[in-house]
């Protein structure tokens, strides 16, 4: 799968809702918080469904915006200053 990293968290009262979530994962595996399906497994075994993003795009955009700027600015110039000699 090519997608973001998200983790399906399960936070009971008890280890009822635990032993639940663990035959609901036989019974029914839900391993996202995304479709409807997933939401109605986490809401019935008493969990809370917290999807959790990291950096990649914001560190992808960043690189980016820095790779054509080092481009444009100096690898560029550079190059036409060398090729002149």
């Amino acid at each position: 799968m090519n997608e973001a990293h998200s983790e399906l968290l399960v936070k009971g009262k008890h280890e009822y809702f635990l032993l639940l979530a663990l035959l609901n994962a036989f019974s029914k595996p839900a391993i996202e918080c995304v479709s409807e399906h997933g939401k109605d497994v986490c809401s019935e075994i008493g969990g809370k469904c917290i999807t959790e993003r990291d950096g990649y795009y914001y560190v992808s955009a960043i690189c980016m915006s820095f790779g054509v700027l080092f481009l444009v600015f100096y690898i560029i110039p550079t190059a036409r200053k060398l090729q002149g000699r």
